[in-house]
């Protein structure tokens, strides 16, 4: 007698699925005069608002606001719910892998760097599954960041040095310049090409990685640097890059040509930015503070456009575009949500650890696929393959 909040049929008509407030799925035959069977009765346990099937008839589950829930490509992006045992045929879609105590997402996604309690640094390519290469870090050495194509890690120590490895071929360059106090972020720009760094000696630094050569500067406005700055992107196409600290305005600042940086006034008290993302068109840029709304700019003019967010969630930290411009992807308190920016909408939300923080977020060029750390795991959320 409880109300149906959704309903499909299966690929192949011959099965109804609905989904109700009772908490329950139930599979109906589609054929007329034959009872129904409810095969998952007692397995959820709380209300849920959406349910999708796959292309193979498997069962999948979200917890998400009424409306579909999809990929940027189309295709639907689930949690995996199926009480039948997996087959070679089927398309599982978390894939989960080490991350040890300290690790680095590449931009876009497919290559992780990480190292374990006194054990060497591994990177892995998480789209063939499989250790690419491996090496001792020195005696202080931390993991910043490592390249897009997965040659290059970025390290820092205590005091501000840093150094640029290729463990593939065992070579390593101290760079010169760097920082005077501990470094807090590292990204590389999406072409691999330049390295921006920011530290808490106050200052964001680029770099050129041919002749490891400092090509822009800039001071960071905030009134201490205690703490460093945290929030660092690139834009999709180098030309651009953006810093944020716990105090002060978030900094733009132009790369081809060189130009004196913008300042983004944050929309509330409090801000400490935390992620920063540029959309893939340049048009916008995203801003978290720990807030339970981000901000959206226009970075040419620093012009704060609008906010996202409902209410619904707390402390957003991290952000992401999707490659149509159209939604943007943020985490908070062990989930991570889309939005869709024309009507200001979540669109789906996925719990992931309860209330451990992600402390990474990449989506890959095609959309397909999604990456987060947390806690020591790196998780790959894919959408299912049609074939």
């Amino acid at each position: 007698g409880a109300a149906i909040h959704s309903i499909a049929f299966t690929p192949g008509g011959d099965y109804v699925v609905s989904g109700g407030k009772d908490g329950c799925i139930r599979v109906w035959d589609a054929h007329p005069n034959v009872p129904p069977v409810n095969p998952l009765a007692g397995i959820v346990n709380q209300p849920f608002d959406y349910s999708v099937l796959a292309t193979q008839g498997n069962i999948m589950h979200f917890s998400v606001p009424r409306g579909c829930a999809t990929s940027p490509n189309g295709r639907v992006l689930f949690q995996p719910f199926d009480p039948r045992p997996p087959t070679p045929s089927r398309h599982d879609t978390v894939q989960r892998f080490a991350a040890g105590v300290e690790r680095a997402l590449s931009v876009g996604g497919r290559f992780l760097v990480y190292r374990g309690t006194n054990g060497p640094c591994r990177i892995m390519d998480l789209e063939l599954g499989t250790e690419i290469a491996s090496y001792m870090p020195l005696n202080g050495e931390t993991i910043g960041a490592i390249s897009p194509g997965g040659q290059l890690v970025a390290s820092s120590f205590a005091d501000g040095r840093m150094l640029i490895r290729e463990p593939r071929l065992a070579d390593i360059r101290f760079m010169t310049g760097t920082h005077s106090n501990r470094v807090t972020a590292v990204e590389f720009s999406p072409a691999g090409n330049m390295l921006a760094t920011a530290g808490c000696d106050g200052w964001l630094k680029v770099w050129d990685l041919g002749g490891l050569r400092l090509v822009a500067q800039a001071a960071m406005p905030g009134l201490t640097h205690f703490e460093g700055p945290k929030a660092l992107a690139f834009a999709r196409d180098g030309k651009a890059v953006a810093c944020g600290e716990n105090s002060g305005p978030v900094l733009v600042m132009d790369l081809e040509p060189v130009k004196p940086p913008r300042l983004m006034e944050t929309p509330f008290p409090g801000w400490f930015a935390r992620g920063l993302a540029f959309s893939p068109n340049g048009r916008l840029l995203a801003a978290c503070g720990f807030t339970e709304q981000a901000a959206l700019f226009d970075p040419s003019s620093g012009r704060l456009i609008t906010t996202i967010g409902d209410g619904g969630f707390t402390q957003f930290e991290l952000a992401e575009f999707t490659p149509d411009n159209r939604r943007l992807v943020l985490t908070s308190d062990g989930a991570f949500t889309f939005w869709d920016l024309q009507s200001k909408r979540n669109v789906l939300s996925v719990n992931v650890t309860g209330d451990a923080a992600i402390d990474q977020l990449r989506l890959d060029p095609s959309g397909d696929r999604l990456a987060i750390t947390v806690l020591d795991s790196c998780q790959i959320y894919s959408a299912p393959r049609v074939e």
